[in-house]
């Protein structure tokens, strides 16, 4: 891969990364919306409107273009070989707590690490020890 071809899949890594950021404040912005009319509706006495909620057949689709889109430091250990680091300060805040926080959602683990069918990566927390990054290994091929 050359610089170019790096340069546009950091470009698509980042649009990517920014839709997902406008879609989970629109899902937010339809919860506070939803939590207003049904205050309202209280007032007026009327009974709480129905919320949507996802339909159960529509999987949650969690894409690997946020965590890609972020800084690692290579570390490299006897058991498990090369592997990155993604420090907190080294990374936009918001961008970082976002993977943070779905690796904290799965339970993510070096036993029960995270990732998805089509990652190239897998992901876990250590936080008896660290609050402050996650790590990623490449998966084998």
């Amino acid at each position: 891969m050359n610089t170019s071809d790096e340069e546009y899949a950091a470009h698509l890594a980042f649009r990517r990364n920014i839709l997902q950021i406008h879609e989970e404040f629109h899902r937010r912005e339809r919860e506070q919306i939803d939590e207003e009319i049904n205050r309202i509706g209280q007032k007026l006495g009327v009974q709480e409107t129905e919320k949507r909620e996802r339909p159960k057949d529509l999987p949650q689709i969690i894409l690997e273009g946020p965590f890609n889109a972020l800084k690692y430091e290579v570390a490299k250990g006897e058991r498990l070989g090369e592997y990155g680091v993604c420090y907190k300060n080294s990374n936009n805040h918001d961008a970082f707590q976002h993977c943070f926080n779905v690796l904290k959602a799965n339970s993510a683990t070096i036993k029960n690490h995270f990732s998805e069918p089509s990652w190239t990566h897998f992901y876990w927390l250590y936080l008896e020890k660290y609050d402050d990054r996650f790590f990623r290994k490449k998966k084998k091929e």
